[in-house]
């Protein structure tokens, strides 16, 4: 990321407001409900027919690059924000981003990049089930969940160490099978498209003792422990 404007009086220790934004098109025909319900309504589509060492990279998919602005507000006063700082990607796609622990986490599609308040590099994280990257949540009890719709999953991430504790995939016996995806398997070199995904996971927010899932394949909100979608919502 590089930083082409920092306001030289920004106050970085408060709550900020970060706004990704892409250069890609948005085709608002392909965000039509009948057209996703077409889309996946096909009883064939998965097992999907082409092996899964066939599948091209991830970043042949998203050649697109954005950028992330911080905004700050006068008196807790929504009507007047104050732009902070403005970053522009020049390798990947910006998806997500917040001010968390005195860091600024910038989640793209293949990677969750780390920075402190003067934008200088902490962390680069980087996972084999971490492709189409969509959102970064704390769960407030020491982790950052993040989605990961390609591979169907969720990472659990230290906040302190930026280690990977866990990665949790929507069950099988919910949504369906497509891949064995082990741990190893990298889905970043191996990108399962849309198509051949189980759920297309969103979103996840900690909720109990699990966390709430988003998912728009199956237009579900599930409840996951952890260990098993309980049910969906």
């Amino acid at each position: 990321m590089k930083v082409t404007y920092k306001k030289k009086s920004a106050n970085f220790n408060q709550k900020l407001l970060c706004i990704t934004h892409t250069d890609r098109s948005f085709h608002i025909e392909r965000g039509n409900l009948n057209f996703l319900e077409k889309r996946y309504s096909d009883p064939n589509r998965l097992p999907p027919q082409e092996p899964f060492e066939s599948l091209i990279p991830s970043i042949e998919h998203s050649p697109y690059l954005g950028s992330v602005t911080i905004w700050e507000f006068e008196e807790n006063d929504i009507q007047k924000p104050n732009l902070l700082a403005h970053l522009q990607s020049n390798s990947y796609k910006p998806q997500h981003a917040i001010w968390f622990k005195e860091r600024f986490w910038i989640l793209g599609v293949e990677l969750l990049e780390v920075y402190d308040s003067n934008f200088s590099l902490v962390a680069v994280i980087y996972d084999p089930w971490l492709a189409g990257g969509h959102t970064i949540t704390p769960d407030g009890k020491g982790h950052l969940l993040v989605t990961c719709s390609a591979s169907d999953s969720i990472l659990l991430i230290d906040e302190n160490t930026y280690g990977i504790i866990s990665a949790y995939r929507m069950p099988e016996s919910l949504y369906g099978f497509n891949y064995p995806l082990t741990r190893e398997d990298s889905v970043v070199d191996h990108y399962i498209i849309n198509d051949y995904q189980l759920t297309h996971v969103n979103c996840a927010w900690p909720w109990r003792n699990g966390f709430l899932v988003s998912s728009l394949i199956p237009g579900a909100i599930g409840l996951f422990n952890k260990k098993e979608n309980i049910k969906n919502i």
